[in-house]
C-alpha cells in the first residue's frame, strides 16, 4: 500500500529538518569559535610569555634595541623572574648603564626588592668590579629616587656592601646622598664592621670615621670594630680606631675586650699599644 504524505506533513518534516540542520550548524560554529579562541589564547600567551622572558634576557644581555622594542610593544616593565628580579635589577647587575636609564625613563620601579631583598641600588653597590659604569648607575638610581637605606633580607644596605667591597667612591657617593652610616644589619654589623681589614680599605674606614661613624658600636655579640681589627691582625686599623676614640675597654657578652683578644693571640705589639692607651 502506497503511503501518501500530505503537504502539511511534508512541510512539517522540512521545517524540522531545517531546524535540526540549523542547530547543528550553530553547534559546529560554536565549537569552531571556542577551539579557535583557546588555540589563539594559548599561542598569544606563549608569545607574551616569550616577550616577557625576552625583556629580562635582553636587559641582562645588554640588548638595548630589543628592550626598547619590547617596551614599545607593551611588555610589562616590572615583570619578575623566579626570584623576583626585574629587568632594572638585572641591567644594574650587569652594568648596562643605557638600559638602566631607559627602564627608569619608561617607568620601572626603582626601589623594587627581589625575594632576596636587594634593589637595583643594593646590587650595583655590591658589585665586585671597580668600574665607572657602576658609579654612574648608582648615581642615576639615586637621582631618580632610589632609597639609599633599603636593606636586603640580611639587613645589608648599599653602604654596608660598598664598604665591604672597599670601593671608596661608592661609599662617598652613598654618604653624600644620605646613607645612614650606622645602619645595622640583622647581626648588628654596620659599614664600619664590614670593612675587610686589608690594604686600600683603610681609606674606606677613614671616610666612614670622617663622616661620623660610631667607632664604639657593638654587634649582637658585643664585638666592636676595634676588637675585630685586633682579631684580624690589622695593626693600622687598630691605630686608626684608637686615634678616633675607640673604647679599648668595652666588653663582649662573653666578657672579652680588645686586650684579652690580643693576649689570646699573643700579639705583643697590639698588647703594648692597647696598654699604652689605658686598656685593662
Amino acid at each position: 500500500m502506497k503511503t501518501v504524505l500530505s503537504a502539511s506533513v511534508v512541510k512539517d518534516i522540512h521545517c524540522k529538518t531545517r531546524i535540526k540542520y540549523s542547530s547543528n550548524k550553530k553547534v559546529h560554529t560554536l565549537i569552531f569559535f571556542l577551539f579557535s579562541f583557546f588555540f589563539f589564547s594559548i599561542i598569544s600567551g606563549e608569545v607574551i610569555a616569550k616577550s616577557e622572558d625576552g625583556l629580562l634576557d635582553a636587559a641582562s644581555n645588554g640588548n638595548y634595541s630589543r628592550v626598547k622594542t619590547l617596551l614599545e610593544n607593551g611588555v610589562e616593565i616590572n615583570l619578575q623572574n623566579e626570584v623576583g628580579e626585574t629587568a632594572l635589577i638585572l641591567a644594574a647587575y650587569k652594568g648596562h648603564e643605557e638600559i638602566v636609564t631607559l627602564l627608569i625613563e619608561k617607568g620601572a620601579e626603582v626601589d623594587h626588592q627581589a625575594k632576596h631583598g636587594s634593589t637595583a641600588l643594593i646590587i650595583a653597590s655590591s658589585m665586585t668590579i671597580n668600574s665607572k659604569k657602576y658609579e654612574n648607575i648608582i648615581k642615576t638610581l639615586i637621582a631618580n629616587g632610589a632609597n639609599v637605606n633599603h636593606q636586603d633580607i640580611l639587613g645589608y644596605s648599599s653602604l654596608i656592601l660598598a664598604s665591604f667591597m672597599g670601593f671608596e667612591e661608592r661609599v662617598k657617593t652613598l654618604i653624600k646622598k644620605g646613607a645612614n652610616i650606622d645602619l645595622q644589619a640583622k647581626d648588628g654589623s654596620t659599614a664600619l664592621f664590614m670593612i675587610r681589614l686589608r690594604g686600600k680599605n683603610l681609606n674606606v674606614m677613614k671616610v666612614l670615621l670622617q663622616n661620623g661613624a660610631n667607632v664604639n658600636i657593638q654587634n649582637k655579640d658585643g664585638m666592636t670594630p676595634l676588637m675585630q681589627a685586633v682579631r684580624a691582625f690589622s695593626y693600622e686599623y687598630v691605630e686608626l680606631l684608637l686615634k678616633n676614640g675607640a673604647d679599648k675597654n668595652l666588653q663582649t657578652k662573653d666578657g672579652m675586650t680588645a686586650l684579652t683578644w690580643a693576649k689570646q693571640y699573643e700579639l705583643k705589639k697590639y698588647i703594648n699599644k692597647l696598654k699604652s692607651v689605658g686598656a685593662k
